[in-house]
């Protein structure tokens, strides 16, 4: 096969995978109303028939801004930078961080397992980055935008320091798991970014590399949506 050959079948390839989709864009102004707001940073697919028509209204500053996504990736990983865990996930450091590095990293319906490699120092806090961007105070407008980009029967993994250690952690997570309409796994106790409870006492002075201080555990508990 030449290069030519080549080169085509890798653009074939490339266009397959990448489809156009559309970012809504809102004027961010005292006098923004609240149907632009509402639509404010959503994806849409530009065949799709739910895609607010603009203008909405008379003098309407809406627009809209051109992605392409690759429609093939279905995971999505996201980590705090701190530990540097390496080899999981995009970089977050808030709530909005973290939906505007899923909205233009993938495609709206198609993300089919998020996993959140975060801390959580109390039972029932699952942080982006600090305490006061913590993933279950997602705002109304933030979980609509999560919920556009989830596939059906997706789930959520929040690999946290901690999460459900009490009944006050396990109301958080159902409740989350309502609001989304998604699966959600926690987990009771201190979780390594595999997924995995860790079982040794790390130690960040041994000559073993920290991975392979880790034992496998107990997977998490997966909540389902009650309502």
């Amino acid at each position: 096969m030449d290069a030519e050959t080549i080169n085509e079948r890798l653009a074939e390839i490339t266009e397959y995978k990448m489809k156009k989709y559309l970012r809504f864009i809102s004027e961010k102004s005292k006098t923004t109303c609240e149907e632009c707001k509402k639509y404010d940073k959503m994806v849409f697919a530009v065949k799709d028939p739910s895609k607010p028509k603009i203008p909405i209204h008379p003098h309407c500053k809406c627009h809209y801004k051109t992605l392409n996504l690759d429609i093939t990736l279905t995971t999505a990983k996201f980590r705090v930078p701190v530990p540097k865990t390496g080899f999981l996930g995009k970089t977050i450091k808030s709530r909005e961080e973290f939906l505007e590095k899923l909205e233009t990293g993938f495609a709206p319906g198609k993300v089919k397992e998020l996993i959140i490699i975060n801390h959580a120092e109390y039972s029932g806090q699952f942080e982006l980055g600090s305490r006061a961007e913590s993933f279950d105070q997602l705002t109304d407008s933030q979980i609509q935008r999560l919920k556009h980009h989830l596939a059906p029967n997706a789930l959520i993994d929040l690999r946290m320091c901690g999460g459900i250690e009490t009944e006050e952690g396990e109301k958080v997570v159902q409740e989350m798991a309502n609001k989304l309409q998604c699966r959600i796994k926690a987990y009771t106790s201190a979780v390594s970014p595999f997924g995995t409870i860790t079982n040794l006492i790390f130690d960040p002075y041994s000559p073993v590399p920290w991975w392979k201080q880790l034992r496998d555990g107990p997977g998490g508990r997966i909540f389902y949506p009650q309502k």
